[in-house]
């Protein structure tokens, strides 16, 4: 699917202060997945400054496994990354089982 398939946030994170920070990692490690219409796959980017932003996922385990995350996470960050240089990531070699 498309990067719109995906259920991507953005918050506003700048003022918050370590208070903020703390109740709203909790509400959203807290929020509920509806297993029947999704998503079950979310992300949270909280921009903190012009330089550093912080990105909170939830992957309900039914989608994923501990095998899959860090994939999921490297592909996360190599898409991230071909959008902020401009750049087009070259397609993955089909592999083998």
């Amino acid at each position: 699917g498309s990067i719109d398939d995906w259920h991507v946030r953005l918050e506003d994170a700048a003022l918050w202060d370590e208070f903020d920070w703390s109740r709203r990692w909790d509400e959203l490690s807290d929020e509920p997945f509806d297993l029947e219409h999704g998503p079950l796959f979310r992300a949270v980017v909280l921009p903190r400054d012009a330089d550093c932003c912080v990105v909170h996922l939830a992957v309900h385990h039914i989608v994923a496994d501990f095998w899959s995350i860090p994939l999921m996470i490297r592909n996360i960050f190599d898409h991230y990354r071909a959008e902020r240089d401009g750049s087009v990531l070259p397609p993955k070699p089909a592999r083998s089982y």
